[in-house]
């Protein structure tokens, strides 16, 4: 089988909305979707922080991930990326922290990972900047089941 990809997702309707975009890209690049983190070549934690459970939880995942598939690369992104990027970047095998400023990048640096030979590597690297710079509305749209599509808007 191909390389694969794993997208696993934490928090708000936004954020798994989000995840769903990043995954159909994904999809739609012609990247194969794992059936688990477990087997995956590339993961995508997509987190939130909205307590210290749930920075907890994704600790706890990006570790057991690294831990049950030593050779995936794994890219955190979302809330808690944007939040604390640097202790994100010291867990085991994460290969990229993507803030929420840098998340329309997750696809595009995923299928790179995809088409790279994957090996040892060094510190992650961090992609994250002040959201408070953005001066442009991004709303992202999510085709669901059906075939409706919802735009999700960040306030």
């Amino acid at each position: 089988m191909g390389k694969t990809f794993f997208v696993t997702n934490f928090g708000c309707r936004a954020s798994q909305s989000e995840g769903a975009s990043i995954h159909q890209e994904l999809l739609e690049s012609e990247a194969v979707q794992s059936e688990s983190a477990y087997d995956a070549n590339v993961v995508i934690v997509n987190s939130c922080t909205v307590t210290a459970e749930a920075d907890r939880d994704v600790r706890q995942t990006i570790r057991r991930i690294a831990s049950r598939n030593p050779q995936a690369e794994i890219i955190v992104t979302g809330c808690y990326a944007q939040r604390a990027p640097e202790e994100l970047a010291a867990l085991p095998r994460v290969r990229y922290v993507v803030g929420n400023s840098h998340k329309p990048l997750v696809g595009k640096i995923a299928r790179n990972l995809l088409d790279e030979d994957f090996g040892t590597h060094g510190r992650a690297e961090i992609l994250c900047s002040s959201i408070f710079l953005e001066r442009e509305l991004k709303p992202a749209s999510h085709v669901g089941s059906g075939g409706r599509t919802r735009a999700v808007v960040k306030v």
